[in-house]
């Protein structure tokens, strides 16, 4: 009987098929201003036939010249079929994020985010509870109407909030190579000017200044 058993544990857990990510490495662009995360996705094929994805995210928004201020509010795998769908109730959040601010995804990234083809999470309140830099999150779910294969798990996308001007971005990888937008006119228009691009553009006024006078020294 103990055999039995034994063997019917074995044949279950070899259901479950994981496929591992490649070493998640940062990175950094975004739509309207640049940003920085590095992304780790994990999907395994369960036993029951739905597909687990796991995904860990790191905001490193500050460094290489990123904007230190963008929270991510929606972070999602990209690329799936229309036919993908999440199983009620499977979310688990653990790390900085919190399950309280955390939902299974809803469309809201125009182009480039969560929605049909797109799998992910978002925060229930935008900003509050979103996932500041410097600090981390996991996210694990299942999903239908997918296969292993029909998921790339280099591919992602993350919207971050909490920018310039209160502008968004929107930071696509897809295979390691960013950005494919979305761009909001609006909102690029509004972006204030780093203190390293006001520096030269002062330099270039100055330099602008002192050619005029030059010019007009040679009048007199």
């Amino acid at each position: 009987m103990m055999l039995r058993k034994s063997c019917l544990t074995l044949g279950i857990v070899a259901l479950a098929i994981t496929a591992a990510p490649r070493d998640a490495k940062a990175i950094c662009g975004g739509s309207n201003f640049a940003t920085c995360a590095t992304v780790n996705i994990t999907k395994t094929l369960l036993a029951n036939g739905n597909v687990q994805l796991l995904i860990s995210v790191t905001n490193l928004s500050g460094t290489s010249g990123t904007w230190a201020g963008t929270v991510f509010t929606q972070i999602g795998a990209w690329g799936l079929p229309n036919s993908a769908a999440y199983v009620a109730g499977s979310l688990v959040v653990t790390g900085a994020a919190s399950l309280a601010n955390w939902q299974l995804g809803t469309s809201g990234l125009n182009g480039s985010g969560i929605q049909q083809f797109v799998v992910g999470v978002d925060t229930q309140n935008g900003l509050n509870g979103g996932l500041a830099g410097g600090t981390s999150g996991t996210f694990q779910f299942e999903l239908t109407g997918v296969t292993l294969a029909q998921i790339d798990v280099n591919d992602w996308a993350i919207h971050g909030q909490g920018g310039p001007a209160n502008c968004s971005t929107k930071l696509v990888s897809t295979n390691g190579v960013t950005n494919q937008g979305p761009y909001d006119a609006a909102c690029s228009a509004n972006i204030v000017p780093e203190p390293a691009s006001l520096l030269l553009v002062a330099t270039g006024l100055v330099g602008l200044g002192g050619l005029g006078a030059r010019r007009r020294r040679r009048q007199v």
